[in-house]
């Protein structure tokens, strides 16, 4: 019996459909156009980041004499990226934060070496400004005390 009235229940509601969708079918596809507007609205275009490049150098060094560059300007980016590389040398980097005070904190000391040429780090914006101080040293254990070689990084915000 349940069954019987279930049945005629979902057999009177598909009838009721139908007589609606022929006797105002402009209705039916007006709101079926309506939802498919709705699912199908594009989402508005969300603003991107962008990278700045906020220094790139290319220096030559001489092992054992250290070299500081910047001050740069950070304080417009919420987050930055280093790499650092060095050929014919070692360089020791000290990435240098500097607060508004000029007080200078030691943000990190990447080091490249012969067995890892290039460094990499990302780092919330830590101050105003950035020093990069580097300290070329020679390559493995017979490098050449006093040669020369090129130090390079880059600095990029967003």
């Amino acid at each position: 019996m349940n069954i019987r009235k279930a049945l005629l229940s979902a057999a009177g509601i598909a009838v009721l459909a139908l007589v609606i969708s022929l006797a105002a079918p402009r209705a039916v596809h007006a709101i079926t156009a309506t939802l498919v507007q709705v699912q199908n609205t594009p989402l508005p275009v969300l603003p991107t980041q962008t990278t700045a490049v906020i220094a790139a150098v290319s220096q030559s060094v001489v092992v054992g004499t250290p070299v500081v560059f910047g001050p740069y300007d950070v304080s417009e980016y919420s987050t930055i990226r280093f790499f650092g590389s060095a050929n014919a040398v070692s360089a020791a980097f000290q990435l240098t934060a500097v607060d508004s005070q000029l007080h200078e904190y030691v943000l990190d000391q990447p080091a490249t070496t012969d067995t890892v040429p290039t460094v990499t780090g990302a780092y919330q914006t830590p101050g105003t400004s950035l020093k990069i101080y580097v300290t070329p040293g020679a390559l493995g254990i017979n490098g050449n005390k006093n040669g020369t070689g090129t130090v390079n990084f880059v600095i990029y915000g967003r």
